[in-house]
């Protein structure tokens, strides 16, 4: 864990030696950097709720999931590093998509309805580089993000349903588009 916080301190000390007054026309770095970012709070994330799951079980892993998600997956924020997860049909509905998320999710959805490969990308504004990944669902996630009824237990439907009431993410399919990291870089 100290390797890896001195891994990401050791990146983000090369990226803010960057000359600010350029125009970023490479994010090549951007992507490397988010790509071990995204799963180095992945790993962790998931960690920590397989943990959960099984010692307390699914319905405790669902309440652990409400209350730790969010820190977790910010775990790894600086002052100039935000890292998030959003996604079109979410859960949380601090999870949801904004600018200019919903550029990135629309080019991520019709790369795959054409079949095409996705991979991590970016985004660059006058203030940040967004760096994005998407995350396709996994087995394990559709436990509680599968389909309702079939991946999901009645009894659990109703647990996730009276702790996230509106919840949308629910009845993906393995393989799936779920979500997307995204680590905002501020310039």
């Amino acid at each position: 864990m100290i390797r890896k916080l001195l891994f990401i301190s050791f990146i983000l000390f090369l990226l803010s030696a960057c000359d600010q007054q350029k125009k970023v026309a490479d994010t090549t770095d951007y992507i490397k950097v988010g790509d071990s970012i995204a799963a180095i709070s992945f790993d962790h994330l998931r960690t920590a709720l397989q943990a959960s799951m099984s010692t307390d079980g699914p319905a405790a892993a669902i309440a652990f999931c409400r209350q730790q998600a969010m820190p977790l997956t910010s775990k790894y924020n600086t002052d100039s590093i935000t890292v998030m997860r959003v996604a079109e049909k979410f859960r949380n509905p601090s999870n949801a998509l904004k600018n200019p998320d919903s550029t990135a999710w629309s080019q991520y959805k019709t790369a795959i309805a054409n079949g095409d490969s996705i991979f991590s990308k970016t985004v660059v504004t006058d203030s940040a580089i967004h760096y994005y990944k998407p995350i396709l669902l996994q087995p394990l996630c559709s436990n509680c993000h599968g389909v309702a009824g079939k991946d999901i237990p009645a009894s659990l439907v109703t647990v996730i349903d009276s702790l996230y009431p509106g919840d949308m993410a629910k009845d993906f399919l393995v393989g799936e588009l779920r979500g997307m990291w995204h680590i905002r870089f501020d310039k």
